[in-house]
């Protein structure tokens, strides 16, 4: 490797720590969770300020929750004309049933 190799490469591993800085990883908490996931055990479509509501955090906190449901395909968005609502997916089906069922279990142990 020659020396503008070196500082392009030194440059580059520099970026990606200062993105991954930047970028803190995101960690769900399984009480948000269990409140939305109870919210679509009552309804199967909800508008983005009802499911807002029920997660009981700040807004800036729940549009990352609402970005990893989405980016994890657990949510999906449907626009129809100017509604938009939030839906679960099938595997988001399946996830909020784990973590009902471990958020029961975890509370009774209490």
């Amino acid at each position: 490797m020659n020396c503008g190799n070196i500082r392009l490469h030194m440059e580059v591993l520099e970026m990606s720590s200062v993105d991954r800085k930047q970028k803190k990883e995101f960690k769900a908490n399984i009480e948000v969770l269990a409140r939305i996931a109870n919210t679509f055990a009552e309804n199967s479509s909800m508008k983005k300020t009802q499911l807002h509501f029920v997660s009981r955090i700040r807004w800036s906190s729940f549009e990352k929750y609402l970005d990893w449901m989405i980016e994890n395909n657990y949510l999906e968005r449907k626009i129809e004309g100017k509604e938009e609502n939030y839906q679960l997916t099938q595997s988001g089906r399946e996830m909020f049933n784990m973590v009902l069922k471990f958020h029961e279990h975890v509370r009774k142990s209490k």
